[in-house]
């Protein structure tokens, strides 16, 4: 459900990318992955905890210490995507983190086939589907997920 609505979301904040999608629905697999990458359904990963210390850019993190990674952060590193604030629905997105340990592969496939239909049902029946008031879109308070309470849209 998130990464569907976060998907729809995205898509009509950039609506190039949507007619992109319209024009070349051969694009669907990898608009799944970018959009997965872009906004995903996971804020956080599960914690983890360190079984030894350790030494990451300026700061130590002790052995017992509770590690959680951003995984929104993650998918928006520049080391790993060129322009990542940019939705591209053409980029190779599959290295991203959104199903990062346990998610994967339990939900991994499912949600990608889910969003993969659902957006393509969306797309051919609702042409001219626009995002009616953005101040009235509304995010869950989750400290984990990432998805949307209100999505407001015309059709």
């Amino acid at each position: 459900m998130n990464a569907i609505g976060n998907g729809v979301l995205a898509l009509l904040r950039h609506p190039d990318q949507l007619d992109l999608l319209r024009r070349s629905p051969d694009l669907m697999d990898s608009a799944v992955e970018e959009l997965l990458r872009f906004d995903g359904p996971l804020e956080l990963s599960w914690a983890h905890v360190a079984t030894t210390a350790i030494e990451l850019g300026d700061t130590r993190i002790p052995e017992g210490a509770e590690v959680r990674v951003i995984i929104a952060s993650a998918n928006r590193d520049e080391e790993l995507f060129r322009k990542p604030d940019v939705l591209d629905l053409r980029r190779d997105a599959r290295s991203h983190l959104t199903f990062a340990h346990a998610h994967h592969w339990l939900c991994a496939p499912l949600v990608r086939m889910q969003a993969r239909i659902a957006l393509g049902v969306l797309i051919e029946r609702m042409p001219e589907l626009r995002l009616a008031d953005p101040a009235q879109i509304r995010w869950q308070g989750h400290p984990v997920l990432r998805g949307l309470e209100r999505l407001p849209v015309r059709f």
